[in-house]
């Protein structure tokens, strides 16, 4: 393996670090490391970076760790030592248990919580008789070794913020990000973190630092703990304002995030610096909910925010909290103006699931001006809106400029009874029973209706079609009574589908009106046997005395084969 490790170090292979992590020989492990450390490459500096991000769990890796954190340190690689500063705070966990002490006058046992060290180190003869599984828990380097690390890669920071207070500010904000919340689990893990501790509260009253670790004062708790990171000084301009939004959104660990949170609300009392659009969108597209209403209220307060693209807005606008989409939908009300938005932009926001976003964009709507077929194409997309909430308000709308008998279709009004939101469905429905809709009388968009899966609209079509048999007909051509019949026969069956359909083709027969043919496709498709071939007969009957009409049978019916003979001549063929 120590062959293998040297041959892929030498080709900069990324399985470089899974192999040499499987080496457990100090002296060969002493030799991969020096080559390593001296390889001038960008890829090499990579491997450290991820050698550092993984756990301390291999045996005789310590002088590894060693010679690639002092290589770093004199080399002043900012990236490599912010990786070691979170390895070695992980480094010192104590954990809690019970002491016991007699007191004499009371003649009685006192118990008391302490913090204790655990004993996970590795011994030279541990990795022998534990099983994988129980070494896991272990780590390498004792103790005062873990402390010594954690003061040394303190110090290389706390020169930086000596001598050059920007490059203090780059170099500690991606470490404090790395922190994970399984990092900081407990109060205690924070107070082990020696670095972490002197970076968020290095000047906080409540805290004092100790030879060897960070502990409370005298009467102060883990909430007395307030935002005074080390060298505020450089924190306290337009540079550390910004170091400090970056770091709400790319904090891993909710500690940090909401120290960064608090920090970043005392630095705005002093410093005005407006956020910039890609850290609001990312403010308010984080699964953080106290982030996403931080940024709503900065973006609020934001004067800059007139300037913005319309495409900025529209990433915003993504945001589904709901008390965070109020804010956002305010604050374009006050920046953007109507005429800046287009009408595919007006639907796109209507489509939003967060209720104020949909309202917004139905707002902006209504005040769009009739328009042409193109615009009617655009308006035709509401049928996807996803909030229920007002999804009856988005298609009455819609259909109030799609839905009249001028520019009826049926494709087009037809998308909104298939839509998934049930407002839409239910005011669609509303629609259909308006007097004078259009769609009432097309036996074709009932047709397509008969094939819906939602259940709530196939109830209130079987209802209505129930009724609508039973209607005398308005006159000798009416054949609504004819065609409900059908309809209705094929999801409750009924002795009187054969006459229908019989009546149904006599129609067509003397005026092939393309309108009815609907209705026996969905006849034909109808699950009971008998009924479908009833249907069938009567389209072949159709067929054979109006021969015109088998191109618009075969579109409606792309599955019904109607010249066998020369599909299978042309098969043959083939």
């Amino acid at each position: 393996m120590h062959l293998l490790a040297e041959e892929q170090l030498s080709a900069g292979a990324n399985a470089f670090l899974e192999t040499i992590r499987t080496l457990k020989e100090p002296k060969a492990l002493a030799g991969l490391a020096d080559k390593w450390k001296n390889d001038p490459r960008p890829w090499a500096r990579t491997m450290m970076q991820s050698y550092f991000e993984l756990p301390f769990d291999k045996p005789g890796h310590q002088v590894v760790v060693k010679r690639l954190f002092k290589s770093a340190e004199a080399r002043g690689d900012d990236a490599v030592m912010a990786r070691c500063l979170v390895a070695f705070d992980r480094l010192v966990r104590r954990r809690r248990g019970k002491e016991f002490q007699w007191d004499r006058a009371a003649r009685t046992m006192i118990q008391s919580e302490v913090l204790q060290t655990p004993r996970n180190v590795f011994s030279t003869t541990m990795s022998k008789y534990l099983t994988p599984k129980k070494l896991e828990k272990f780590r390498i380097f004792k103790y005062r070794t873990r402390y010594y690390l954690q003061r040394r890669v303190w110090r290389y920071f706390r020169k930086l913020g000596f001598k050059d207070g920007p490059r203090y500010l780059a170099a500690v904000a991606p470490a404090l990000a790395a922190f994970q919340d399984a990092d900081l689990s407990a109060g205690e893990n924070l107070l082990d973190s020696w670095s972490l501790m002197h970076a968020l509260h290095g000047e906080c009253d409540a805290v004092e630092f100790s030879p060897l670790r960070a502990v409370l004062k005298e009467g102060r708790s883990l909430a007395d703990l307030r935002p005074g990171p080390a060298f505020s000084q450089h924190w306290r301009t337009p540079d550390g304002v910004v170091a400090a939004l970056e770091l709400i959104v790319t904090a891993q660990s909710r500690v940090v995030r909401v120290w960064a949170l608090a920090w970043h609300q005392e630095l705005a009392k002093t410093i005005t610096n407006a956020p910039s659009a890609d850290v609001l969108t990312r403010m308010l597209a984080h699964a953080d909910e106290e982030v996403q209403s931080y940024g709503a209220r900065l973006l609020s307060e934001c004067t800059e925010a007139a300037n913005w693209p319309l495409e900025t807005w529209l990433k915003l606008l993504k945001c589904e909290n709901p008390r965070v989409a109020q804010l956002l939908c305010d604050a374009m009300l006050k920046h953007v103006s109507d005429e800046r938005v287009s009408l595919a932009q007006r639907v796109e926001i209507a489509l939003a699931k967060a209720t104020p976003i949909a309202r917004l964009g139905l707002r902006l709507l209504e005040k769009t001006p009739p328009g042409d077929e193109a615009q009617r194409g655009v308006i035709a997309g509401l049928w996807r809106a996803q909030c229920l909430g007002i999804g009856g308000e988005i298609v009455r709308w819609a259909l109030a400029q799609l839905g009249t008998a001028e520019v009826y279709q049926m494709p087009v009004v037809c998308r909104f009874f298939d839509s998934a939101n049930a407002g839409i469905r239910e005011g669609a429905w509303a629609w259909m029973e308006l007097e004078n809709s259009p769609g009432w009388p097309d036996a074709a968009l009932w047709s397509r209706l008969a094939e819906t899966p939602y259940v709530d609209l196939r109830s209130r079509m079987i209802d209505a079609l129930a009724v609508r048999a039973e209607t005398p007909p308005v006159g000798t051509d009416d054949l609504a009574p004819v065609w409900t019949s059908v309809l209705l026969d094929v999801h409750r069956g009924g002795r009187q589908k054969l006459k229908a359909l019989r009546q149904i083709v006599n129609a067509l027969t003397k005026t092939p009106d393309e309108k009815l043919l609907p209705v026996l496709v969905a006849a034909v498709r109808s699950i009971r046997g008998p009924e479908a071939r009833a249907a069938l007969a009567a389209v072949m009957t159709l067929l054979a005395s109006r021969p015109e009409l088998e191109p618009a049978v075969a579109q409606a019916l792309p599955e019904l084969v109607l010249h066998p003979a020369a599909e299978n001549s042309l098969k043959a063929a083939a």
